[in-house]
């Protein structure tokens, strides 16, 4: 809109508007790999072009669509594309709700219009904003104010580099040096933003109906606009917000996540516990950003309260140790660190590193023996394995083994443990069933699912009713092993397993328990 007030002061005569009008149309056919953004800026202009030449009104949100159509019909795939919806969803903003959101100003100075400018924009591009990244970044409300008067410039840059490489390529080249300077600018402006103090609000994935709602409240009021009292309107703004970001109760949550080989198990619960055992992987590169992270920031949690690590093998502790050399710097922070309280002769060189990271990134360490406890409000993890002091130098023998209850709901996290472990934790368990009258639910199996663990006199002792197997697809060790697949069938135990089902997650609600696998694998 900027750009073409700015070429209508100029008085250019209509065979120009013309010559920009078939340029923008030729620019569509021809650059697909524009970006949307200013593929979106492209079209929307060419059609306020073409207005003028037509002698009719331009309407912001009949281009808009224009544009998205002719978008979609160039690749139909935009419509699930982040930067497709990012787009078209800030210039909604501006045609949808800035109106009505500048006709309720509480006062009227150029400062409050142009904040409300960038918050209208902010508010549009939220569900997308957390539906893909899980997290939003409030700076890039200022950053609006920053960015959208230099638009035009780029928008104008981009049609004089266009006109220029057409006569000559090197004289497009630096007619093209202006806007990558402006794009620069704001590059830099945003890693600046990204080292401030809470950068990026985790709130978690919203569900579709929440979006729906989201939207729908944002709609009714940009429809009501001078007919509501302007505090009710931005009441209903703050509505809307609560209801994209709220999260409802869904009582205890265990997820198995899917690191490929390796073991992970997030939970939470309704009181706003987050806790995490183990995290690592022995088959996939930087498991902590691609796989632990998107997932913890998916479910909204920015604090883990407790990270318990069974045993210092790398398939355990890769994303582990890259969280704590990250430092929250990455978004996730950490309460406490929980080691096995071993002897001198366990505490090997990555047992060592592990103290060493927490100390550096000052989150607590905390050591866990047979008899301890972990509580957090109605959940409650025994510590059944190792012995304090154990003096072991084989990891998986010393493996940390938790009993969870939560009302008459019981698991049991068993970490590598194998051989005598096995003999201790099955009595310990007997006699804890004997006092609660309940047998185990939920067993995440030993070892990846190895023949040498979890043998029958252990199952008969657990009795679990559901078996999670934490195994990549087509990994090298032939995890989950078949004869460890009949005990378990034999146990009458459901298998589910992360190489067919993606991550697994049991749902504990009134007492109730769920199972929901990810994806069906083939």
């Amino acid at each position: 809109m900027c750009c073409y007030k700015l070429l209508k002061k100029m008085r250019l005569p209509k065979i120009v508007y013309i010559t920009l009008t078939v340029g923008l149309m030729y620019c569509y056919g021809t650059m697909t790999g524009m970006g949307i953004s200013m593929l979106r800026a492209y079209i929307m202009f060419g059609i306020r072009l073409c207005a003028e030449l037509a002698g009719r009104t331009y309407d912001l949100l009949t281009a808009v669509a224009v544009a998205a159509v002719a978008a979609l019909v160039q690749q139909p795939l935009y419509v699930a594309y982040s930067g497709f919806l990012f787009s078209f969803g800030a210039v909604c903003g501006i045609g949808i709700f800035l109106p009505a959101a500048q006709a309720n100003l509480l006062g009227h100075g150029r400062a409050e219009r142009a904040f409300v400018s960038g918050t209208a924009i902010s508010l549009f591009t939220l569900p997308v904003y957390l539906s893909f990244y899980y997290e939003f970044p409030p700076y890039s409300i200022l950053l609006n104010l920053v960015v959208i008067p230099c638009m035009t410039f780029v928008l104008l840059g981009g049609l004089i580099t266009l006109a220029a490489a057409a006569l000559y390529l090197p004289l497009g080249a630096a007619a093209a040096v202006p806007v990558h300077c402006m794009l620069l600018f704001y590059e830099k402006c945003c890693s600046v933003c990204l080292r401030l103090p809470d950068s990026s609000w985790i709130t978690g994935c919203p569900k579709p109906w929440q979006t729906a709602l989201f939207a729908g409240i944002l709609i009714g009021l940009a429809a009501g606009e001078r007919r509501l009292p302007k505090l009710l309107f931005w009441q209903g703004v703050l509505c809307a917000l609560l209801a994209l970001t709220v999260r409802l109760p869904q009582g205890l949550q265990i997820t198995m996540i899917d690191v490929g080989q390796g073991d992970c198990i997030y939970m939470a619960e309704d009181s706003g516990v987050h806790l995490l055992i183990d995290g690592g992987s022995s088959d996939q590169s930087d498991v902590l950003s691609y796989q632990i992270t998107p997932f913890l920031k998916h479910e909204g949690a920015s604090y883990l309260d407790a990270v318990v690590v069974t045993h210092p093998d790398e398939d355990h502790i890769s994303g582990i140790r890259a969280l704590l050399e990250e430092a929250g710097t990455g978004g996730i922070t950490v309460g406490t660190l929980y080691l096995p309280d071993v002897g001198e002769r366990g505490r090997n060189e990555a047992y060592r590193e592990l103290e060493r990271l927490a100390g550096e990134a000052k989150v607590a360490l905390g050591y866990l023996g047979c008899g301890d406890v972990l509580r957090f409000e109605e959940v409650m993890l025994t510590c059944l394995h190792p012995r304090p002091g154990l003096n072991e130098d084989e990891p998986n023998a010393y493996s940390t083994v938790l009993y969870l209850t939560y009302g008459a709901f019981t698991a049991l996290f068993t970490g590598d443990l194998e051989g005598a472990g096995e003999e201790e934790v099955a009595a310990a368990v007997r006699a804890m069933q004997k006092n609660s009258l309940h047998n185990t639910t939920v067993l995440k199996v030993a070892h990846h699912g190895s023949a040498n663990s979890t043998g029958e006199a252990f199952l008969r002792a657990v009795a679990p009713k559901i078996a999670l197997i934490s195994a990549g697809a087509n990994n090298r060790y032939g995890h989950p092993h078949k004869e460890l697949l009949e005990r378990l069938a034999d146990a009458g135990c459901r298998i589910y397993r992360t190489q067919e089902s993606g991550a697994v997650t049991v749902y504990v609600r009134k007492g109730r328990v769920r199972v929901e696998g990810y994806c069906r694998r083939k």
